[in-house]
């Protein structure tokens, strides 16, 4: 019996390759690639992500106060962006707070219930948050520590004024930042979203420095200006 043209063909021999069988390697192949990553990896990954996220803070407070509401805009889908490069353990905190927040979310006790939660079952993850923070501590510090230095020509009383004058700028600085890009999240800042901003950042500047003052910068580790979930988890937001 003669043999079809089609049979002689070399392809027509060979087994036909199933590309959806290489799927799960690939998916090994990333779960490989996820477990990989270090402690010290981890950790670097989150001080460069906090030192993006303050100086995007500060540039959309610049954008926000000069009323180039475009450039705050750009900001926000920057920032949403970076949000996406965080270190493993950090996502895997964040998100365990946002399930926690889901099942409650009903005032400053819980939001502390969360975050302690959270800590406690991502302690790698809620390391890399404190680390994200560093920046934004430095800054404030700074400030503070600037202002304070002008002050000492007044005296002691001058020094403390100076300080929280310092520590209130940089503060309200990082906070309308992040209430800005919060509000340019969806593609849009409007003048009334500007306004509403400063307000808020004005108002919660005041009240991180009042933290700062007592806790030397650490409420920056809770209320911090990178992830907005964690603030919201923590502190209702004004």
């Amino acid at each position: 019996m003669a043999k079809e043209w089609w049979e002689d063909a070399p392809l027509a021999r060979e087994k036909p390759t199933e590309w959806w069988k290489d799927a799960p390697l690939a998916e090994a192949s990333a779960q490989k690639k996820q477990a990989e990553e270090g402690f010290f990896t981890g950790a670097g990954k989150s001080v460069m992500g906090g030192l993006r996220d303050t100086a995007g803070s500060l540039y959309s407070a610049g954008a926000t106060a000069l009323g180039a509401n475009e450039e705050v805009v750009e900001s926000a889908k920057a920032a949403a962006e970076r949000s996406k490069e965080g270190p493993q353990a950090l996502k895997r905190f964040q998100a365990d707070i946002e399930k926690r927040k889901t099942a409650d979310d009903t005032g400053i006790l819980a939001g502390i219930k969360n975050v302690a939660g959270a800590t406690f079952d991502n302690p790698e993850g809620a390391f890399q948050m404190v680390v994200s923070q560093l920046p934004n501590t430095g800054v404030a510090l700074g400030a503070g520590a600037a202002g304070a230095a002008a002050g000492s020509l007044l005296g002691p009383v001058g020094t403390v004024a100076g300080f929280l004058t310092g520590l209130f700028t940089a503060n309200t600085a990082l906070e309308l930042g992040g209430k800005a890009q919060e509000k340019a999240r969806d593609g849009n800042f409007s003048e009334a979203e500007r306004f509403e901003a400063m307000r808020e950042g004005v108002i919660k500047g005041g009240v991180v420095t009042a933290v700062d003052a007592a806790t030397f910068g650490a409420s920056k580790w809770i209320l911090g200006t990178a992830n907005r979930a964690v603030e919201t988890a923590t502190v209702r937001a004004i």
